[in-house]
């Protein structure tokens, strides 16, 4: 397979919301929430490529602060933030919002012979006087 032409090279950015040139390269720039998903997502990525018999460059970066390396992160049109809504609404200065972001409980119980317990997630509601 041939390389592309700078045309046909930036034709194709103009329909990839996200992705731009980087040298030779294309780039994009994803975040996620925390290492299981980050990985997921490689895997992901990883099968599509193996695939199409292409072998993309990865960078995965691991306990950093997204507001510390906002300004040292690729310059891309869209960066998609998937950190906590509040932190993220607080760092451009706007009031404390009236809801928060989800904290995952996990509870363990074990089940005595006969028992029943809910076998689907329980998602509560809870009002602004829950702490």
């Amino acid at each position: 397979m041939s390389k592309l032409t700078d045309d046909q090279i930036r034709q194709a950015l103009d329909s990839l919301p996200g992705w731009q040139r980087d040298g030779d390269m294309i780039a994009r720039t994803y975040t996620h929430p925390d290492f299981r998903v980050a990985m997921a997502f490689v895997g992901y990525v990883a099968e599509i490529a193996e695939n199409q018999g292409h072998h993309p460059d990865i960078d995965v970066r691991l306990s950093v602060d997204f507001f510390e390396e906002r300004a040292n992160l690729p310059k891309h049109t869209t960066l998609v933030y998937t950190g906590p809504i509040d932190a993220y609404f607080a760092s451009l200065g706007m009031p404390k919002l009236e809801y928060r972001s989800l904290t995952w409980e996990m509870e363990y119980h074990d089940t005595a012979p006969g028992a029943t317990y809910q076998e689907a997630l329980q998602v509560n509601y809870p009002g602004m006087e829950v702490p």
